[in-house]
């Protein structure tokens, strides 16, 4: 793995370290998706799903453009279940993002 997409990996899994460590109301209220372009090749997304039984679904995706649009992408992200407790995103919607 290039330095690049090394870095880009490592800034998803700070993201998602940064956004699980607020309080529950935060993580709650933020918005559905935002995004952020690291430099000309990286940009960063969270998304913010809300599923029908209620639980909030919070993915933090990265992509790095390579050369020809190929590139590289890592997703991470957690759940907030209806007893306001935080678990681990199930791999297959983890996957989705991927």
């Amino acid at each position: 793995m290039n330095a690049k997409i090394r870095e880009m990996v490592e800034r998803v899994e700070q993201q998602e370290a940064t956004i699980r460590s607020k309080p529950i109301a935060d993580i709650l209220s933020l918005p559905e998706y935002s995004d952020v372009q690291i430099d000309e090749r990286t940009t960063l997304v969270m998304w913010h799903i809300i599923a029908d039984d209620g639980i909030h679904q919070i993915v933090i995706q990265g992509y790095y453009k390579g050369f020809l649009g190929i590139g590289a992408m890592h997703a991470t992200g957690f759940i907030v279940d209806n007893n306001a407790r935080i678990a681990a995103l199930p791999e297959k919607v983890r996957l989705e993002y991927c």
